[in-house]
């Protein structure tokens, strides 16, 4: 028993190999750590970028001095999706709203989706545009990127959907070619 005992405590003190358990306890952990980290930072990215290439889009509308149409249009969703590294199909819808002080409403001079998607309706849009004096009319872009992680830690797949509200430029309105 009692040569037992001595055994016993010299192998508690002993500490050959305690660095290989800890090890393998902890490498799991930190990789796990490492991955939900890199995963969010990227979500993040993505996020980012897609709310900077949307300003982008409705910057470039808002400097256009002649009416634009679908191919114009279809070219920006093309812009965008580099812009913001698509893996999957983006869409982009822009519509020109204007304000009527005779009737006190916002009026949808014109709206276009990329792609099948559907045109805009003054009920989706009206929430998302500030208060505008008679004669004004803004530019509205919405932009739609869908968005899987890198790894599945939880998140699930989302659609990044940006709003961005923009006067023209250098001229009143931006016009829709027939």
């Amino acid at each position: 028993m009692k040569h037992l005992r001595a055994r016993l405590a010299r192998f508690g003190r002993d500490g050959r190999g305690s660095l290989s358990i800890e090890a393998a306890l902890m490498i799991p952990l930190i990789t796990w750590i490492m991955v939900t980290t890199f995963t969010y930072f990227d979500t993040f990215r993505a996020d980012s970028t897609n709310v900077k290439a949307a300003y982008t889009v409705g910057d470039m509308l808002s400097r256009e001095t002649e009416p634009v149409d679908a191919t114009y249009i279809e070219g920006l969703n093309t812009m965008f999706s580099y812009m913001v590294f698509a893996q999957e199909g983006t869409w982009i819808r822009v519509s020109n709203v204007g304000f009527d002080s005779s009737e006190n409403k916002m009026v949808l001079n014109w709206t276009y989706a990329t792609g099948s998607h559907t045109a805009a309706t003054m009920a989706e849009l009206e929430p998302q545009i500030p208060m505008m004096s008679d004669g004004d009319t803004v530019i509205v872009v919405e932009t739609f990127m869908p968005f899987t992680p890198a790894f599945n830690i939880g998140l699930d797949r989302m659609t990044f959907r940006n709003v961005v509200v923009t006067r023209p430029r250098f001229a009143p309105q931006l016009l829709w070619a027939s």
